[in-house]
């Protein structure tokens, strides 16, 4: 029988967070008798980017990996990765672990099916870097509605004003927001748009809207007939993929804008464009691409009505340190015989 002393978990770091600054506020939360062993995943950032696009589409048995260290498997008690896939394969040579966890939110990287399959929790980083997409996604709403990127743009290349918008400067006050999922980030935007004086609805089967004043939920074709602003804040399954395709996209009113700062594959791409070069909805707020870095000829680049940033929504200095201690006390949670396990949501749109 191992004893507490004989507990091991290994941190696996990558270019994004290492496995020092992962580590560093878990190790004094940890129960006696636990031991941290770091190692930091060797590979490129613009690589570990690349590996993270294909094993979101594909799963983590796409990526192909350098080899983890040697450790006794009988000794390992968990695992912390942050971008590192986790295959089935690999996860059964650790036949006594109390739990996986991850840095981030979602776990497509890692085989929950394996895990599950075992009963050993998967911890994930639910809202790690929510206020941050919250605050960019209602930032890039208002820039849009006012243009101010191509007043930016006027002003750099020697101009002055730019073209007025077909529609003229709008404001954001007074609009009908349409919220498709309601986890953190969506409870977050709802609460940023209150100060606003905007009407709210929301599509989720599972929120509860208990506690969130003015914020109404409704069937998703109705949201999107009666919204303005359509913005996306759904996790992406293989239910969600898709979520707005080419019939839903045509509900939406000829003068509404389409936001996403979360997922690109939530959206029909191509059917967005065509939809947006016809007219037949105002324009759209990016943040996330099927392909990225969008390609040079990419349609997307040339139409005035939409604004584009380069996945940039959760990246801030609060949200990269916040992180790893929200994980730690997740993890002590699962690990201490008071706490409660958090395992990731299976069919949820958050």
């Amino acid at each position: 029988m191992l004893t507490a002393p004989d507990r091991l978990i290994l941190v696996i770091g990558d270019p994004f967070v290492s496995a020092a600054a992962m580590a560093a506020p878990l190790r004094p939360l940890l129960p006696a008798g636990y031991a941290v062993v770091e190692h930091d995943w060797p590979i490129a950032l613009e690589e570990a980017v690349e590996v993270n696009r294909v094993v979101e589409r594909a799963g983590p048995d796409a990526a192909r990996l350098a080899p983890l260290p040697d450790l006794d498997a009988e000794r390992l008690a968990g695992v912390v990765t942050g971008f590192h896939p986790l295959t089935a394969s690999t996860l059964s040579g650790w036949p006594r672990l109390s739990f996986v966890a991850t840095l981030r939110a979602g776990t497509e990287h890692i085989d929950d099916a394996e895990l599950r399959r075992r009963g050993v929790p998967l911890v994930n980083n639910a809202g790690r870097n929510a206020n941050a997409v919250a605050e960019f996604t209602v930032a890039s709403i208002l820039g849009h509605l006012r243009h101010v990127g191509e007043g930016h743009h006027a002003i750099r290349t020697g101009g002055w004003r730019p073209t007025a918008p077909k529609r003229g400067y709008q404001e954001l006050s007074g609009a009908t927001v349409g919220l498709v999922g309601f986890g953190a980030v969506g409870a977050l935007v709802a609460r940023r748009l209150r100060g606003f004086e905007t009407r709210v609805l929301v599509s989720d089967p599972w929120a509860d809207l208990s506690g969130h004043a003015g914020v109404r939920g409704v069937p998703l074709p109705e949201l999107l007939r009666e919204a303005d602003i359509v913005s996306l804040h759904a996790r992406l399954t293989p239910q969600t993929r898709h979520l707005l395709g080419a019939a839903e996209l045509d509900l939406l009113a000829p003068h509404a804008l389409l936001v996403n700062t979360a997922r690109a594959e939530l959206v029909d791409e191509e059917a967005l464009v065509e939809r947006v070069v016809d007219g037949r909805i105002a324009g759209a707020v990016l943040d996330v691409f099927g392909t990225e870095p969008l390609p040079r000829d990419h349609p997307l680049r040339v139409l005035p009505s939409v604004s584009l940033s380069p996945h940039l929504a959760g990246s801030t200095v609060q949200a990269r340190t916040r992180a790893p201690a929200l994980l730690a006390e997740r993890i002590v949670a699962v690990l201490r015989p008071s706490g409660s396990q958090v395992a990731a949501p299976g069919g949820s749109l958050l």
